[in-house]
């Protein structure tokens, strides 16, 4: 992982730190005012009431920081290469040969009962689909960098969450642009692309992280090209607006 990333991280577990903090400090605050007013009211035993929930609450508030890494920048750190040792394929060698490749994927013309049925038809006539290793290649431009634009978040995670934001004067954001090779590849985590594998698609996971709010160490690693997600964590049919497909030709 590069020094950009590294510090890209830390700025996102610096202002989710933030955020968290200050959701527990108002909390307590409107539980204050409350008690305090109970007891005004001459209502001891509200406010003995209003203590016991916000004790609840704010131990509740306590474990989803907890959950989420917010504690320290420590568990922030070991959630995230947790998350990268369980989704992105492992290091490597393997031999890529000369292709023609779609620019950009295809959303599924229908859904499709299963993965292996979406494999095989589209695999028949003259095209083919990119093995894993062909897929990660063509993504990365044959660069071994977390992301396809590089080791760096500078910019990214605001793009993330404004999913389509332009850039300054007229330049596209970096998640709209194409690679160094002109293709439009993992670029946005709503789409599932199928490979030739029937274990993992690439890409993304459907969108499900950024709906989710489950923050920075579960939504960035579905950007990079060595994302895996596991199909058997998906017992649903391939809806045709999640799944898309990219044609390649062996030459």
């Amino acid at each position: 992982m590069g020094d950009g990333v590294l510090a890209g991280l830390q700025r996102e577990f610096t202002l989710g730190h933030q955020y968290y903090q200050g959701q527990l400090e108002e909390l307590r605050e409107d539980y204050r005012d409350q008690i305090a007013e109970a007891e005004e009211a001459g209502d001891p035993a509200k406010a003995d009431k209003l203590r016991a929930e916000m004790a609840e609450e704010l131990e509740g508030q306590q474990e989803a920081i907890t959950e989420g890494g917010y504690s320290s920048w420590e568990d922030f750190l070991a959630k995230w290469n947790q998350e990268l040792s369980r989704r992105l394929s492992p290091l490597r060698t393997a031999d890529i040969g000369d292709m023609v490749v779609e620019v950009d994927s295809w959303y599924l013309k229908e859904d499709a009962p299963s993965l292996e049925q979406a494999v095989r038809l589209l695999k028949e006539g003259p095209f083919t689909l990119a093995t894993e290793d062909e897929w990660e290649y063509l993504c990365n431009c044959g660069a071994r960098t977390l992301f396809r634009w590089g080791d760096t978040l500078e910019g990214v995670t605001e793009e993330i969450y404004a999913v389509g934001a332009a850039g300054g004067e007229g330049k596209k954001a970096i998640l709209e642009r194409p690679n160094g090779w002109g293709i439009f590849i993992a670029y946005d985590s709503y789409k599932n692309e199928i490979i030739d594998d029937l274990a993992y698609t690439k890409g993304g996971d459907g969108g499900g992280s950024l709906c989710g709010g489950d923050g920075a160490i579960y939504v960035l690693p579905c950007y990079t090209a060595f994302y895996r997600y596991p199909m058997a964590e998906r017992k649903l049919r391939l809806s045709k607006d999640y799944f898309c497909y990219r044609r390649i030709l062996r030459i």
